[in-house]
């Protein structure tokens, strides 16, 4: 997951689009398996991959926020122009 995390910064740099491309793409991986956790939740709460997935979840969370603030803060580089 950290070699996904470190492309999709690398591609937002580049074209703000693309950003929202792997945005989205994080997005809906995340409620995939947010709707596969409440699922085994409902039919086996003491399932071992639970946790797995859990972790899965907080770190696709993590990567959708690491390219917003990187296309945040790239879209005010360009803006703010050096006198």
């Amino acid at each position: 997951m950290a070699n996904f995390t470190s492309k999709a910064e690398a591609i937002v740099t580049m074209n703000g689009k693309e950003a929202e491309v792997v945005l989205n793409s994080l997005k809906e991986k995340a409620k995939d398996l947010r709707t596969q956790i409440t699922e085994i939740k409902k039919t086996d709460p003491a399932n071992p991959k639970l946790k797995d997935m859990e972790k899965q979840l907080k770190s696709l969370e993590s990567s959708a926020k690491k390219v917003t603030k990187t296309t945040v803060m790239s879209l005010l580089k360009c803006r703010i122009k050096p006198a």
